[in-house]
């Protein structure tokens, strides 16, 4: 009987503490390859276990068949493919649209059954050809940009005879089906507009919303490309990343389905007057080209750090909108940074429970460690952040200290005692690991050798966990965190009957305002599935 009341309790553990698996959904950009030094960006500069999902932008939508957009694709298609051979459990797709691409051709196209057939058939040939694991739908916008009225409804026509033939396609050849997935306008005259969002959702796999340029170098008075939520200048709450969520899922978007878009890019202005500097200040048109990317009123993301570091400009923070942004001069630029991204991603994706977050682009993060955070600062944090969150840990916000110009980049490391005493046995394995967990409450504490690592007590059984990549465990305050948040010592140990232990009260996560998902680790907020699980399990256990 004991064994089967433990394992309706660990099961209950287990069904309560399963957090989401977020998505990470990552651009690769195939017009990147033609910029210059080392803004050049091309498939060998991707890591392929940073994303789950990589999509190729873009492909090309030519006489209602699906082509290819560069003289080079063909070849970006096999380097992109190959990535699944580093990270087996990496899906790759091919994204068709884009703003430049317009609508007309895309109206043109669903417009009809017989063009919609040849689109599809077209396009599952294309994707199979090229490896590729599903189709991202960028059209930009059905019913706007040169589109008709009806694409209103053909949109969601042509997404449900799509997901009709990928099946098909599946069952024939005995292949996993091709995925599918679009990525949506957010402003509020396009989202009523272009998407039929209770229709559509009930075929795409997930749907990224395009949370970005909200404010850019066309208006008249600086604004943000992204803010979290309205600023402090402004009248009307609807030009903001909180509001486009809220909306989309008002329209009958399921959570689940819902993918964040994070930028990892700026919009810029230039300032009539450059003492008028705020938020909402007066401005003359788009600010002027980065080192990088020719292209007025848009800086990635590591130009604008690489300004911070070299002290160009000052970077102030709205802390309604938490978003910051950068002035020099009468160069006014409105950006994400690390905290910023953090934010985002805690209040939104995991406060909310959403599919994941989407990042446009790759090329934009500072993929070359320009600025000293590491290769990926804002891909990283994401990954780090969510996957903390799947284990049903948090992590502290990034530090907004901009690295020094002159210095190497340096990233905390703990090292585990290369010389353990091998009389202990800290970790499960023998009587020490076997009986510590009987002799404490439910909890978690710190890994007596290992920073990555911590042990959970469930019921007197211990279960070794890793914290995830870049992390290390926090035992004051029983989470997975950044290492210089955490003054992580490799413990002492003795003789086998005295393993050294920090130990947490479990019950006091319950209590954090930092994480929601701190509470899965209680099993007795949870009675339903207890009873649930019992039922299965062992008609005893009632």
């Amino acid at each position: 009987m004991a064994w089967l009341l433990f394992t309706c309790v660990y099961l209950t553990y287990l069904g309560h503490t399963v957090t989401l698996e977020y998505k990470r959904v990552c651009y690769y950009t195939n017009w990147a390859q033609y910029r210059n030094g080392i803004a050049k960006f091309e498939p060998k500069n991707v890591d392929p276990f940073l994303c789950t999902h990589l999509v190729y932008a873009f492909g090309k939508l030519e006489n209602s068949a699906t082509t290819n957009f560069e003289w080079n694709d063909e070849q970006r298609y096999g380097e992109i493919n190959d990535l699944k051979k580093i990270n087996t459990n990496l899906k790759t797709l091919l994204a068709l649209g884009g703003w430049t691409a317009g609508s007309k051709p895309y109206s043109d196209m669903a417009a009809t059954f017989a063009t919609r057939k040849y689109f599809i058939n077209s396009t599952i040939e294309w994707l199979r050809k090229y490896d590729f694991d599903g189709l991202d739908m960028d059209w930009e916008y059905p019913a706007n940009r040169g589109g008709r009225q009806e694409d209103f409804q053909n949109f969601p026509t042509l997404l449900r005879e799509l997901l009709e033939a990928f099946e098909e396609e599946a069952r024939q050849s005995h292949r996993n089906r091709l995925l599918l997935t679009a990525a949506v306008g957010v402003g509020r005259a396009v989202a009523d507009t272009a998407y039929n969002v209770p229709e559509m959702s009930k075929y795409l796999d997930f749907i990224s919303l395009m949370t970005y340029d909200l404010r850019g170098g066309w208006e008249k008075t600086t604004g943000f490309n992204a803010p979290l939520y309205k600023s402090s200048v402004d009248t009307v709450d609807e030009y903001n990343v909180a509001f486009a969520v809220e909306y989309w899922l008002k329209k009958g978007t399921p959570k689940e389905k819902l993918v964040l878009g994070l930028a990892t890019y700026g919009r810029s202005f230039t300032l009539q007057d450059p003492t008028i500097r705020g938020v909402g200040a007066p401005a003359s048109g788009p600010g002027s080209m980065g080192s990088y990317v020719q292209e007025a009123g848009f800086l990635p993301y590591f130009d604008i750090c690489e300004r911070q570091i070299n002290k160009r400009g000052i970077t102030y923070r709205d802390e309604m909108a938490k978003t910051p942004y950068l002035v020099d001069g009468s160069f006014w630029v409105g950006f994400d940074d690390r905290l910023s991204i953090y934010t985002k991603v805690t209040e939104l994706v995991i406060k909310k429970q959403l599919g994941g977050a989407m990042l446009w682009a790759l090329d934009f993060d500072d993929f070359r460690n320009i600025c000293g955070y590491g290769a990926y600062p804002i891909g990283n944090l994401i990954n780090a952040t969510l996957a903390a969150a799947e284990m049903g840990v948090s992590v502290s916000p990034p530090p907004t200290k901009i690295p020094a110009a002159t210095l190497p980049p340096v990233t905390g490391h703990y090292t585990p005692n290369p010389n353990p005493n091998p009389n202990t046995n800290p970790i499960g394995g023998g009587s020490e690991g076997d009986t510590f967990c009987s002799q404490h409450p439910d909890g978690m504490y710190q890994h007596s050798v290992d920073c990555s690592k911590y042990i959970r007590c469930v019921g007197e059984e211990m279960f070794e966990q890793d914290c995830p990549p870049s992390l290390v465990f926090d035992a004051v305050n029983s989470r997975c965190d950044w290492d210089y948040n955490v003054k992580c010592t490799i413990l002492i140990q003795g003789t086998k009957s005295n393993v050294i232990y920090s130990t947490t009260d479990i019950s006091s996560i319950n209590n954090s305002t930092k994480s929601p998902m701190n509470t899965s680790y209680h099993i007795a907020s949870c009675p339903s599935l207890f009873i649930i699980y019992c039922f299965i399990f062992s008609f005893f256990c009632l």
